[in-house]
Order: structure tokens, then sequence, then C-alpha cells
């Protein structure tokens, strides 16, 4: 019962993040947006999982199978509103493109032994929002979505990139 347990906090967090988008929509960006420090360091936990989506990254650009294997887990589940069902790991890491993408407000909550990692990410012309589930060092799913709404990337870094 405690994979429902996890289940149930994702989905309160994804319901979180899209509302929070659906606030930038409506002409809340004001107060949706998240603060900068003007270019203050990323906590420990925000390097940590950047460093991860990083390495992920570029496992998929050189089809690294041996790293992928490592970082993504068996059970891995790919989610997106333009398709009805999930993809599992294999139909993921094959048939959906990956195309370099610039990470930008990666934030992080840790759940125990599960962290919920979100960000925008840049790819040719068009932002996606992305919540990643890892376990440990092992992305367990990963939930995406177009994000025409989203801010544009600011020309000098955050600390959060």
């Amino acid at each position: 019962m405690p994979e429902r347990r996890v289940i149930r906090q994702v989905a309160a967090l994804l319901l979180a993040a899209f509302a929070a988008l659906a606030a930038l929509a409506a002409g809340g960006a004001a107060d949706a947006q998240p603060v900068h420090t003007g270019g203050a360091a990323a906590t420990r936990g925000v390097s940590r999982y950047l460093a991860l989506e990083r390495e992920v990254q570029q496992a998929l650009a050189a089809r690294d199978e041996a790293a992928l294997q490592s970082r993504v887990d068996a059970a891995f589940e790919y989610r997106t509103p333009a398709s009805e069902d999930a993809r599992d790991r294999d139909a993921w890491l094959h048939r959906v493109p990956h195309p370099p993408a610039r990470i930008r407000e990666l934030t992080e909550r840790d759940e125990g032994d599960v962290a919920i990692v979100s960000f925008l990410a840049d790819a040719q012309g068009k932002t996606r929002f992305v919540v990643d589930v890892w376990r440990g060092d092992t992305l367990v799913s990963r939930y995406s979505a177009l994000a025409p709404e989203a801010r544009k990337a600011p020309r000098r870094p955050s600390g959060r990139e």
C-alpha cells in the first residue's frame, strides 16, 4: 500500500503544478513566478537532480543503453496529455523524440525515498513542463506537457538551470 500513497502524493503534486500553470495563463503571472535571488547557489537537492536530469539527457543523445538502463527504472512510465496511454521504458526510449533541451526552473520535493522534480525544458522553440519522479538515483516516471504560457527563459542564469 505504500505505493498507492506515493501515487496519491504524486497526483496531488501534479494537480498543484498544473494549477500553477493555469494561474500563469489566467494572468496571475506576477504572483506565480518563482523568486530568484540574483544568482544564489542552488540547493543540494536541486544540484543533485539537475545533474541526474542532464545525465539522462546526455545518455539519450548518445543512445547509451547501459547508462539509460541504470538510470531509468524497468517499470518506468511516461505520460503526456497527447496520448491516452502511458508508455513504458522501451517505448519512451525508442519511440519518443528526445531533442536536446535547456532545463530551467528546476525544483525538487523530497518525500522520503521518493523525490518529485519539476522543471521547464526548452527545445526546438517550445517549452515543456516536466514532472519526474525519482526513487534514489532511478527515474521511475515522467509526466510532460507543452507549456506555451510559460515565461521566456531569462538571459542570465539564476542558479536553477
